[in-house]
């Protein structure tokens, strides 16, 4: 219905425009070149010598427009954000994608997909903005399940934690949420290095969010790599090597990637800590994490030779958290 409006009312505004503009030729130069140029405030010139049924046909087409923007507002935003934009077509951006569903009742087909360390990011986004994500947290986990990358409602747990961050236009504000119920998610990884996955998630009824299809991606971690690789007995060799050093531990000061959600909740464990932040705009922010202000903002203290700065962030602006532990 709203396509049909915006259709019929572009038609009316054009018929009625030029209708105007041939009428006022007829009167003179001066009226055709205001009618040619400024035809919509015609609309509210009396006794000047313009037709009057071309500002009819003007003025229902602009209403007919009007109401047909007003209601893919309301009825589809991503769609009248995308039209206004002029961003019509997804850009191809380098990955092959078929992932497709719902995410909190929304249509959600993902345009990005990647590993952000141990956690797999889906990501829809437009030339300005993204619209709608979803991570699934696989670094809040101790071990994986043995039988592979599969969680159903009836096993034990625990489950990957997932958080969700929608955008649904310009008149609402943005959505966060986390999800660590039981769900179905089963990913079977696929190829030489596991670098296509066949992916079906479903999440209770109330979030109205599922996922499925396929998704190849450029390159694979290495940990998963490592879920699948059958392992290979070494031959049996007559020669003995020698031994060699063994490699040097990891250090304890290895970033540690952190849930936003747990450090909100719980940020006395993390107080102190140097922390490093990715925000979704794309920017990297390090220093202390100082507290948590009183409007559940995380304050970051930086250091800038004899002078101190506090960064403020809101938890919806935060696409990461890494932490470094105290020695």
């Amino acid at each position: 219905m709203d396509a049909l409006l915006i259709v019929f009312g572009m038609l009316l505004l054009v018929c009625g425009w030029l209708c105007l503009a041939v009428t006022a030729w007829r009167q003179s130069l001066g009226h055709f070149f205001a009618a040619l140029l400024a035809a919509p405030l015609l609309l509210l010139v009396r006794g000047r010598g313009f037709a009057l049924w071309p500002r009819v046909l003007l003025l229902a087409g602009i209403m007919l427009l009007v109401g047909g923007l007003w209601w893919l507002q309301e009825q589809q935003p991503e769609r009248f954000d995308a039209l206004i934009s002029g961003h019509w077509h997804t850009a191809d951006d380098g990955s092959d994608t078929a992932l497709h569903g719902h995410l909190m009742g929304q249509a959600f087909r993902p345009t990005q997909v990647f590993w952000a360390g141990q956690d797999l990011v889906l990501e829809e986004r437009d030339a300005h903005r993204l619209r709608r994500s979803l991570r699934l947290r696989f670094s809040t986990l101790e071990q994986l399940p043995e039988a592979g990358l599969q969680w159903l409602p009836g096993d034990d747990g625990p489950w990957p934690e997932i958080v969700m961050q929608w955008h649904d236009g310009a008149l609402s504000a943005p959505g966060w949420r986390q999800v660590s119920d039981p769900f179905t998610l089963i990913i079977t990884p696929e190829g030489r290095n596991h670098q296509r996955l066949n992916l079906d998630l479903r999440l209770p009824a109330t979030y109205q969010t599922s996922v499925r299809g396929s998704v190849t991606l450029e390159q694979s971690p290495e940990w998963l790599q490592a879920t699948s690789a059958p392992s290979v007995a070494a031959p049996e060799s007559l020669d003995v090597a020698p031994l060699e050093p063994a490699a040097p531990a990891a250090p304890a000061n290895d970033w540690q990637l952190l849930s936003v959600m747990a450090l909100v909740e719980r940020p006395a464990d993390y107080l102190g800590q140097e922390v490093r932040l990715d925000t979704w705009s794309g920017r990297t922010h390090q220093g202390r994490l100082q507290r948590i202000s009183d409007s559940q903002r995380l304050v970051l203290l930086q250091y800038h030779g004899a002078n101190q700065v506090e960064l403020h962030f809101n938890p919806l602006e935060v696409r990461s958290i890494e932490a470094r532990p105290l020695k």
